[in-house]
């Protein structure tokens, strides 16, 4: 049977996206207390074999869904049950007045999987790695998510950009433990965090001639060796639902 999950189900979702995924359980919880009322499961004689999540998103004020947490027990693999979760969701997102829905495959034999299944390839990345920078000295503010959302959306104009709202940005904030910046010599906006002496800048909207010292910039003021950005590149990242929808943009994903 598939339904929306409810609050009791709380320890048998943990359970299983421990098992998939990896993560830590208390970081799981804290996930599930915000957005279990978005988990869609498949279960069977009161198991838990197969779940997503979709979570809201918009689109030039069409309002949609990115679904992420895809995951099946091992024990209920190979009978589709992926399958008739994202039908199921996308039929809900439809028949709700939503128009869309986002995802990035975990990895790269997945984009195969999800465009046999109507979705398509809509934005590429590109993998930026930095290792023992030279200090660049500049002003680095940190900005509320309210702030980071207009500015993001207005240095992206010429873009159709997915966007989260700002609680949802908040909440992501939350999850990494992460700040959003504003870097106003650059014309910049960034959304990083740090993972022990690496800076992770998750999102940064710029001209792509300063990326090089955006990162610079971000290693000196977080006092970080290394740094990994994403930018836009070559590699693909994001697909959607449906078709019409493929000239977008789409980032800070959660990982």
């Amino acid at each position: 049977m598939i339904r929306f999950a409810d609050i009791n189900d709380k320890n048998k979702i943990i359970t299983l996206w421990h098992n998939i995924f990896g993560d830590d359980k208390k970081s799981i919880e804290e996930f599930f207390v915000l957005y279990y009322g978005d988990i869609i499961i498949y279960e069977e004689k009161a198991e838990i074999a197969a779940m997503l999540t979709m979570l809201p998103v918009s689109l030039n004020d069409k309002k949609g869904r990115y679904i992420y947490a895809v995951a099946t027990g091992e024990r209920f693999r190979r009978r589709g049950l992926s399958t008739m979760l994202l039908n199921y969701a996308n039929k809900y997102i439809k028949e709700s007045g939503e128009y869309f829905s986002v995802l990035v495959p975990a990895e790269e034999n997945l984009f195969s999987f999800y465009e046999k299944r109507g979705y398509t390839t809509v934005n590429c990345t590109e993998k930026c790695g930095y290792d023992t920078l030279p200090p660049i000295k500049t002003e680095i503010a940190e900005i509320t998510a309210e702030e980071y959302k207009k500015r993001r959306k207005e240095i992206l104009h010429d873009y159709a950009v997915v966007e989260w709202d700002t609680e949802e940005l908040e909440n992501i904030r939350r999850m990494y433990d992460g700040k959003f910046c504003l870097l106003k010599k650059y014309g910049a906006v960034m959304f990083c965090h740090k993972d022990e002496d690496t800076l992770i800048i998750k999102e940064v909207c710029c001209g792509k001639e300063y990326k090089d010292k955006i990162a610079a910039a971000g290693a000196h003021r977080f006092d970080c060796r290394k740094v990994k950005m994403t930018c836009k590149g070559t590699k693909p990242f994001a697909m959607v639902y449906p078709a019409e929808y493929r000239d977008i943009y789409f980032n800070i994903a959660i990982d």
